[in-house]
């Protein structure tokens, strides 16, 4: 988290420089989509990687500054999970992630942009044993890291300010890969 903090002071330091800050723009959003939590091998409890049912929901807020020359840095926040999915009869699943990313927006026309990203997340997930068929109590991992993360994203201004954008993004963690698809809505000033 450290990390983060410095990383946003001197983004906030550098966009406060008039030379700079001349044309550039704050993005703000909030994305909606789903989610999946795909483990690459078992972990130590009682959680089959192939019986998880990986599918969830998901929600993102973002920060991001741009500058004229169209690269951006973007900060998140991001939860999912598979909670109202499972209703106990499966193997249950959230995370959240703080991430920290580089982009670049890249005009395809005057009414799509292309916007690549990448940086670093740090992440924890929960994961808990289903009490279905499960004669003892159920077993739970908390894990957690500092991973690489990418997003690609297409971006469709509305009208003033707003944007709709469609994204994809992933985070390679420990066991295996937390993978996002999101639809959402941005403000630009």
């Amino acid at each position: 988290m450290q990390v983060i903090k410095y990383s946003l002071i001197a983004i906030l330091l550098a966009a406060s420089s008039p030379l700079v800050a001349q044309d550039a723009r704050i993005i703000l959003g909030i994305e909606v989509g789903r989610s999946s939590l795909d483990l690459d091998r078992e972990l130590e409890i009682n959680i089959d990687p192939e019986a998880l049912d990986d599918r969830g929901l998901s929600a993102t807020y973002s920060a991001a500054y741009e500058w004229k020359n169209n690269f951006l840095v973007e900060g998140s926040l991001a939860f999912s999970g598979n909670g109202l999915f499972t209703l106990g009869l499966t193997d249950f699943y959230k995370t959240s992630e703080a991430r920290l990313m580089i982009g670049y927006g890249i005009d395809l026309s005057e009414h799509v942009r292309l916007v690549p990203a990448i940086g670093l997340s740090r992440w924890k997930a929960e994961l808990q044993e289903s009490a279905f068929f499960n004669p003892g109590p159920e077993d739970e991992a908390s894990i957690d890291g500092t991973d690489l993360t990418y997003k690609i994203s297409l971006e469709f201004p509305i009208r003033n300010g707003f944007l709709i954008s469609l994204s994809h993004g992933e985070t390679k963690i420990d066991v295996g890969s937390l993978n996002m698809t999101q639809l959402g809505l941005k403000y630009a000033f």
